[in-house]
């Protein structure tokens, strides 16, 4: 038996001018995908539901944008990790480079030292 998997595939928001009376409208993408028996799978085209169809398929607008809110503060916070490692490395690497530059400008203090006694 071929069973159907659904995804919030796109959410769109068209605004209005302000001298347009009309509300704000929007609608909302879902993706469909059939898995036969095999494992096959047959990806459809995604069907785009009116506020109204997308509440009766299970994609309530509240619902919808938490789950944006949930990928965008995902995307954020693997960003925020990513640059945290980046800028420890950075850090490493400037230590690394200040303690080279250290030891190679102590031969020339220790050799001055001596000249001076």
């Amino acid at each position: 038996m071929a069973e159907m998997t659904k995804w919030l595939e796109g959410f769109v928001y068209r605004g209005r001018p302000p001298w347009v009376t009309e509300a704000p409208a929007w609608h909302v993408e879902i993706g469909r995908c059939v898995e036969d028996d095999d494992g096959g799978r047959e990806m459809l085209m995604p069907l785009t539901l009116t506020p109204e169809q997308a509440a009766a398929a299970g994609f309530p607008l509240p619902a919808v944008l938490a789950a944006i809110d949930v990928a965008a503060l995902a995307d954020r916070d693997a960003a925020l990790a990513e640059a945290a490692a980046l800028r420890s490395e950075r850090d490493a690497l400037a230590a690394e480079l200040a303690a080279r530059r250290a030891a190679a400008s102590e031969p020339e203090t220790a050799a001055s030292d001596k000249a001076a006694l």
